[in-house]
């Protein structure tokens, strides 16, 4: 059963570290993923940039934005909506709320991936996204919020982000997907972050590797793992070769 997939990701690398493997599985499986980003990431997750001489806001902008650009197009991601909202802190109010509920209701998804909804005691913006994504599904499920030539959608399944230090913020793994086959291209998206985020390469690919070794599977080299924040039937039948870590 082919799935849509909603990503939903703070800052314009988040998606690549914490998914890129997952979101290239699931489009060579034929699912349909979709991407929002809410910021560029400049304030906060772009010291490599900020390192060089000359370096300003306008030219940052443009840099962090082809950057993710580029890493979606190549992970396969059919639709991309990157913001410029400011990040560090990050503020969701009401409008915004109510457009990212709207774009649940056009794009549809069964499955969102986001931040896992604990607190990321390093990381106030997505704790703040991991939060307000229940709300915004809550928003655009209800069939008293009225929008314009959009009904309401069934509740969908949302999978959290594995934060960076997984083990000092709550986040359970319940989800383990093996990228094995998709690693290397999940290692090339992460090369475009090579002018800003560099020192995020060795991080995740070791965490990747922790992770394909706690599925028990010796045939598994490389995995992301997810938290389950709303589970339902799709995440029984999307083809992304679900283990959970507490299943016999």
């Amino acid at each position: 059963m082919k799935q849509r997939i909603l990503v939903i990701a703070g800052h314009v690398g988040d998606f690549v570290w914490r998914s890129g493997g997952t979101i290239a599985k699931a489009v060579r499986e034929g699912h349909e993923v979709h991407l929002i980003v809410l910021t560029l990431g400049l304030r906060g997750e772009s010291n490599g940039y900020w390192k060089r001489p000359g370096s300003n806001i306008e030219e940052g902008r443009v840099l962090r934005r082809a950057e993710g650009e580029q890493a979606a197009s190549l992970l396969g991601v059919k639709t991309v909506e990157i913001m410029d909202l400011v990040d560090y802190p990050l503020v969701i109010d009401r409008p915004l709320l109510y457009h990212l509920a709207r774009r649940v209701r056009e794009l549809r998804p069964d499955i969102i991936i986001t931040h896992d909804g604990q607190r990321d005691l390093f990381n106030a913006d997505h704790t703040l996204i991991g939060t307000k994504v229940n709300d915004l599904c809550a928003i655009a499920a209800s069939p008293e919020v009225e929008m314009e030539g959009l009904s309401p959608v069934r509740q969908p399944a949302i999978l959290g982000f594995e934060p960076h230090i997984a083990e000092l913020c709550g986040f359970v793994p319940r989800v383990y997907v093996d990228i094995s086959e998709t690693f290397p291209i999940k290692r090339q998206a992460m090369e475009f972050y090579a002018l800003t985020q560099k020192g995020m390469f060795a991080p995740y690919t070791t965490k990747n590797l922790l992770r394909a070794a706690q599925t028990g599977d010796p045939k598994c080299r490389y995995a992301e793992a997810f938290s389950v924040q709303y589970p339902n039937r799709e995440l029984d039948c999307i083809a992304l070769r679900r283990r959970d870590a507490y299943a016999d």
